[in-house]
């Protein structure tokens, strides 16, 4: 009995160790996909801007080409 208390507790000690790791490992992406938000909302209104300017642009072509 007291051989398998230590391989019970052994077994626990390995899933423990293996959900502390897991955890930091949660811990780091969850910064790393926060700074990627982060950055894609300063993008987006940049994004807006380019697509208006494209449209314009194309907008402009098309009169110029009619004349």
């Amino acid at each position: 009995m007291v051989l398998a208390r230590v391989v019970v507790n052994g077994d626990l000690l390995r899933q423990l160790h293996a959900l502390a790791v897991a955890e930091s490992q949660l811990s780091l992406h969850q910064k790393r996909l926060s700074e990627i938000e982060s950055k894609i909302s300063e993008l987006l209104p940049l994004l807006k801007k380019y697509n208006d300017l494209k449209k314009q642009l194309a907008l402009k072509s098309n009169e110029l080409s009619l004349f």
